[in-house]
């Protein structure tokens, strides 16, 4: 429980900055990991781990940021490895619909942290699990 509650406490902040600001905060995503990692330690650095390399590529090439590269890091970490998959596959999904309304309308700017936030609540409600490792 203490963990859901912490993923929506974080998807709301996130929400409300990115989508503001243009910025996930490192003040904010901090505490988040720290607390999963007290919490489940082991779990909580496989799927922070996942959650950053599913999105190292785009930042490396220029696509994204690095906020949302550690954003994504610490809903790994809050998910653990099996649903950091899922929370991807919903953000991308949500993020690439964004995108596509976007481009009609001519803006250039996506805060891609706003999809990612959503795909991980949509976990909590769908959680489905893809691969057991």
């Amino acid at each position: 429980m203490p963990i859901k509650a912490l993923l929506i406490t974080l998807a709301l902040i996130t929400i409300w900055t990115d989508g503001r600001q243009h910025k996930i905060y490192n003040k904010v995503l901090l505490p988040y990991f720290l607390v999963a990692l007290l919490i489940q330690p082991i779990i909580s650095l496989e799927g922070a781990a996942l959650g950053f390399l599913f999105l190292l590529l785009p930042y490396l090439f220029g696509g994204i940021g690095a906020g949302d590269v550690k954003l994504l890091a610490v809903y790994g970490a809050l998910l653990g490895p099996h649903l950091i998959i899922t929370a991807f596959f919903y953000g991308a999904i949500i993020g690439g619909v964004v995108a596509w309304y976007k481009r009609f309308k001519k803006e250039k700017t996506l805060a891609y942290g706003i999809p990612l936030s959503l795909g991980a609540m949509l976990t909590l409600a769908f959680p489905i699990t893809v691969l057991r490792f």
